[in-house]
């Protein structure tokens, strides 16, 4: 992955609309075609296509005219600040700069559009998030439960384990970089292709991300655990499929050094299947129920 050559926000964007809306070099043209020059005018942008609707933004689309590639939009409602003083637009994209200095897989930024001071007393929407449509548009839910359906065949049997691989270094990456994802289902998993056209999984939808150190780490690392190994059951894939994941999760090496079990023991706790309770048991008690949904 080179992310040497990837525009890093804000400093490599170009600035419109007094700072408003601030492009990806990449994306300039693209944009003044499409007539988004203004934070405004992309907020209120025809083009836009809602997926979802919740109750502090939308999950939009928008296929712009002078390129192939799907923009997905996240456009969010006032209050127009969090009470650090950062629009929810610029704290997801703080995030992910940070999953792209730490090597883990994940979207890439089109534009940012953030409020500026004058804008306080504004309503409606304030702030979005642009990103290009991730791998292929499909996540890793979606394809497994996909491949379990499609019968018991040695090619989907293969491609399941592929994926399942590509999930477990992305998780494994991220927990060893000291983050922790907080909404961590397959969903928020897009497959796509890494630079020797193996199966990779890109990890999206970031506004939770939270870094933790020492003893802290332990919670929230079994939240992510916990919220995984719900959603990989509920593709109905097979107990020795998952089994497979948390061997190619644990296997290559403790991400979380501050919990206090070596690496042998969480090997045994694989096989005995402790870890698995325990990461759902705690999913279940912690955590409120998980709906499917496109975010």
């Amino acid at each position: 992955m080179n992310t040497q050559q990837r525009p890093s926000w804000p400093d490599d964007f170009v600035a419109l609309d007094g700072g408003r809306l601030c492009v990806s070099p990449d994306w300039v043209n693209a944009f003044q075609a499409a007539g988004w020059t203004s934070l405004d005018q992309v907020l209120n942008s025809s083009l836009l296509q809602q997926m979802t609707r919740f109750a502090a933004r939308d999950n939009c689309y928008a296929d712009l005219p002078e390129t192939s590639l799907r923009l997905f939009v996240k456009r969010h409602r006032v209050p127009p600040q969090t009470a650090a003083g950062r629009s929810a637009a610029e704290i997801e994209t703080a995030a992910v700069e940070r999953c792209h200095q730490a090597g883990v897989p994940t979207m890439k930024i089109a534009a940012v559009g953030v409020p500026q001071g004058g804008d306080a007393d504004r309503t409606g929407y304030n702030s979005c998030l642009i990103s290009i449509q991730a791998g292929g548009g499909i996540s890793a839910h979606e394809r497994l439960v996909e491949l379990r359906q499609s019968g018991d065949d040695p090619s989907a049997r293969n491609e399941i384990q592929s994926i399942l691989q590509a999930v477990a270094e992305t998780a494994r990456r991220l927990h060893a970089s000291g983050l922790f994802h907080g909404d961590c289902h397959l969903p928020h998993f897009m497959l796509g292709q890494d630079d020797l056209g193996n199966v990779s999984a890109i990890l999206i939808d970031l506004q939770l991300l939270s870094r933790r150190r020492g003893m802290a780490s332990q919670s929230k690392w079994l939240k992510d655990l916990g919220q995984l190994v719900a959603s990989l059951r509920r593709t109905g894939i097979s107990p020795a499929a998952i089994d497979d994941w948390y061997k190619s999760y644990l296997l290559q090496g403790l991400p979380v050094r501050s919990v206090p079990w070596t690496r042998s023991l969480l090997q045994a706790a694989v096989e005995s299947r402790i870890l698995w309770r325990r990461a759902e048991g705690f999913y279940r008690r912690n955590l409120r129920p998980w709906k499917n949904r496109s975010v």
